[in-house]
């Protein structure tokens, strides 16, 4: 990971405003978790550049549609959710219909902002965090689960195409300690 520059939460805050309508999907959600990741971490913000390994270490939290859970209470990193995704795609497809046409389509967009946090917001009685099990050093998604799963389905985090691409995805991270 490369540390591009410390941030305010104004500039986070506009990011996130400037992508994501609030009264669409889960953007409200996400903005609430931006807001407990800024008093959790005293408004300790930073803009980075992730690494492929950072990018497949990303904790996801738990995220459950209609009947079927994607992810399980206790979390996923990207790369093994890429994996749970296509091995119960079809029941997903027939179960989650909507959600699973938002991870098909985000497939074909080039990357976005995500939003993470150095660890995760617990104790803000928010029960996708609160049953995460934490693995030291791990980012922790707050905002981008559904893209962060479909770029990785597609294979633009395979070793050689993200190595060798220009694009690389950028967040802004909540609590890090910048050395």
């Amino acid at each position: 990971m490369k540390v591009l520059r410390k941030v305010n939460f104004s500039e986070v805050l506009k990011a996130f405003d400037d992508e994501h309508p609030r009264d669409q999907g889960s953007n409200d959600w996400a903005w609430k978790r931006l807001h407990d990741a800024n008093q959790k971490f005293n408004g300790t913000w930073h803009k980075v550049r992730l690494s492929r390994k950072d990018v497949l270490d990303i904790l996801l939290v738990w995220h459950q549609d209609k009947d079927m859970e994607l992810i399980p209470q206790t979390g996923l990193s990207v790369l093994e959710a890429g994996e749970r995704f296509q091995t119960i795609k079809d029941e997903y497809r027939e179960k989650n219909k909507d959600c699973y046409d938002k991870i098909i389509r985000f497939g074909q967009d080039t990357f976005s902002l995500i939003f993470l946090s150095a660890e995760p917001i617990k104790g803000f009685g928010v029960p996708e965090y609160e049953y995460l099990q934490y693995r030291s050093k791990h980012l922790v998604h707050l905002d981008g689960l559904h893209r962060l799963i479909a770029w990785e389905i597609v294979g633009k985090f395979s070793l050689l195409k993200y190595y060798l691409s220009r694009e690389k995805l950028e967040a802004y991270v909540a609590g890090l300690v910048s050395k």
